[in-house]
């Protein structure tokens, strides 16, 4: 069974911000922008997740 959209970005956020400080020091002036920047965050946000959540219902066959 496949998740919905709703729960896989409710756990999907917060694991974001924390590989986005993680990576921090990689990339000062990029990972400082998602930090920063609401509206660049919430958007890259919104673009990865679904993507990865597409990815995983096609791996899944859903």
């Amino acid at each position: 069974m496949v998740n919905s959209y709703e729960v896989f970005k409710h756990a999907f956020e917060p694991t974001f911000t924390d590989r986005v400080i993680a990576e921090y020091n990689k990339n000062t002036d990029f990972y400082g922008r998602i930090l920063q920047d609401e509206s660049f965050r919430k958007k890259l946000m919104e673009m990865l997740m679904l993507d990865i959540y597409t990815s995983f219902r096609e791996e899944m066959g859903a």
